[in-house]
Parts: C-alpha cells; sequence; structure tokens
C-alpha cells in the first residue's frame, strides 16, 4: 500500500468520529429543545386545565345561588297561583287572571328547570379539562405512569390516576 494512501485512510478514519460526534452533539441539542419544547406545552395545558376548572366552580356557585333565587320564585308563584285558584273558586276573581297566575307559575317553573340544566351542564364541564389531561397517554398506559418529579408532573400523576380510577381505566 501506497503511504499516501495509508495516511490518508487513516486521517479519514480519524476524522469521521470527530464530525459524527459534531452530528451527535446537534441531535443531543435538538432532542433537548424537543423536550422544552414538550414540556413547555405540557405546562401551557395544565395553566389552561387549571383556569378552566376555576372558571367552572365559578360557574357552579354562581349557578347555585341561580337555582336558590329560581327555587324560591317558583315556591312564591305556586303560593300565588294556589291562592288565585281558591279566589276563582270562590268567585272573587275572573278566569283570565286565573290563567296569568297560571302563566306566572309556569313561566317560574320553566326558569327554575333552565336554570338546575345550566347547572348540570357546568358540572359537566368541570371534568373536561382533566380529560384533555389524560386522554393523550389513553387509559390503556395509565397504569403505568410512575410519579414524575416534585412539583406540577407528580400532582399532574395524581391527576391522571384519579381520572383513570373514576372513568374506568383498566
Amino acid at each position: 500500500m501506497n503511504p499516501g494512501a495509508l495516511a490518508f485512510s487513516v486521517l479519514a478514519g480519524v476524522a469521521q468520529p470527530i464530525f459524527e460526534a459534531a452530528t451527535l452533539l446537534h441531535r443531543r441539542r435538538a432532542a433537548i429543545a424537543a423536550y422544552d419544547q414538550a414540556l413547555a406545552a405540557y405546562r401551557y395545558t395544565v395553566l389552561v386545565a387549571f383556569q378552566n376548572v376555576a372558571d367552572s366552580l365559578r360557574a357552579l356557585q354562581s349557578d347555585a345561588d341561580y337555582v336558590k333565587a329560581q327555587a324560591a320564585a317558583e315556591r312564591s308563584a305556586s303560593e300565588s297561583y294556589r291562592v288565585a285558584r281558591e279566589q276563582y273558586q270562590a268567585g272573587y276573581i275572573a278566569y283570565p287572571s286565573l290563567l296569568a297566575a297560571e302563566y306566572a307559575y309556569q313561566q317560574t317553573l320553566l326558569a327554575l328547570v333552565q336554570a338546575e340544566a345550566s347547572r348540570y351542564t357546568d358540572t359537566a364541564a368541570l371534568f373536561k379539562p382533566w380529560r384533555r389531561l389524560v386522554e393523550p397517554i389513553g387509559c390503556h398506559r395509565v397504569r403505568h405512569l410512575a410519579p414524575g418529579p416534585a412539583g406540577v408532573a407528580s400532582m399532574m400523576w395524581l391527576v391522571r390516576l384519579a381520572y383513570a380510577a373514576h372513568f374506568r381505566c383498566r
């Protein structure tokens, strides 16, 4: 073998790992950057979920107050309708007055039902943010989760396990 070819072969053999090391270094940096980006996206998702839960809890409190007020209005309208029926039977009021009292009672009853439906809808909305946190991993993988480092990761691990238990992921 020619000494020049041998030197070139040795130099190429030495230079190749150096270039591969640079490629591996850049691949490592890219992987770390992708991990950081995914972590930031997940943290954002967690923050949005907590904000949605806070909004849902505030809506539930408002709904509870509204249902209470509508229930009081329904009781009042029911009593008014009862009195109007007695007055009509005794001949003290005309039939249109009785119909007006019945209409008012039916309207307050309808408002109460709508308030309760709104409360149920907001209760269901309370579970939606947690579902967004768990669905990406799927129920089939929930039991293989391990606790993460302290802080948000370990808290999310507990949330995922609670969600899995609630929705019977096996």
